[in-house]
């Protein structure tokens, strides 16, 4: 009962929030055209469309179909943290060191789909009569041992297989050594070129002067 009155309270803030944001926005083309707004807008109208169906249709009838796809899209509520985290500056540059990054990015990641589609297919013809039976299969199981993550539902039985698989999860860490430093060195550079830009552009306070009993001006500390 308290989660349901929550539920309504915030989706009465959002709803003010965004007939607010609409009336008082001086271009109301780009506001729609803003991907956090048009995630606002969807989720509310999944939201108001639930509410009707529930009241005015049996849940019955559509247990398994338009409820269900209202429940799914109410989860777009949570990209409203995008939101907040424009605000924050850290978030701001990450984001501008991936977008500066993307070459090397496409790059490494065109080499790791390279070796995934490589390896699963070998892996699948030298080791296909134990676990992994298809080629799909095996590109899965590539991924998963290049990123070493190892769910261990799918293993290699075969002495070739162990090895290949023992290569692959080397040569998933150099493509992640590789591709991480990238990144760290970009967003190292632009965080502190930022902090510096903010520094320089905040309001020194000014020093004021005052006469003292020997009639020489003494320095005052800034407030």
């Amino acid at each position: 009962m308290y989660l349901s009155a929550l539920d309504y309270v915030t989706i009465t803030f959002f709803t003010l929030d965004l007939l607010l944001r609409i009336i008082f926005c001086p271009n109301k083309l780009r506001f729609f055209f803003d991907m956090v707004n048009i995630v606002d807008t969807i989720s509310l109208i999944a939201v108001y469309s639930h509410v009707i169906v529930k009241l005015c249709i049996p849940n019955e009838k559509y247990k398994e179909s338009l409820v269900d796809i209202m429940e799914a899209i109410h989860l777009l509520r949570i990209l409203r943290l995008l939101r907040i985290l424009q605000k924050m500056r850290v978030f701001r540059v990450l984001a501008y060191s991936l977008k500066t990054g993307y070459q090397e990015f496409i790059l490494v990641i065109s080499f790791f789909s390279f070796a995934a589609v490589t390896f699963g297919c070998l892996i699948c013809h030298l080791d296909g009569k134990n676990k992994i039976l298809h080629i799909p299969d095996g590109i899965y199981w590539a991924v998963v041992t290049m990123t070493t993550v190892g769910y261990g539902d799918m293993y290699p039985m075969t002495f070739l297989g162990k090895v290949i698989a023992g290569c692959m999860a080397v040569l998933g860490s150099l493509i992640s050594a590789s591709l991480i430093p990238v990144f760290v060195n970009n967003f190292l550079f632009f965080y502190t070129n930022s902090n510096n830009l903010s520094l320089e552009t905040k309001p020194k306070a000014k020093s004021k002067t005052r006469v003292g009993c020997t009639g020489k001006p003494k320095l005052q500390k800034p407030i």
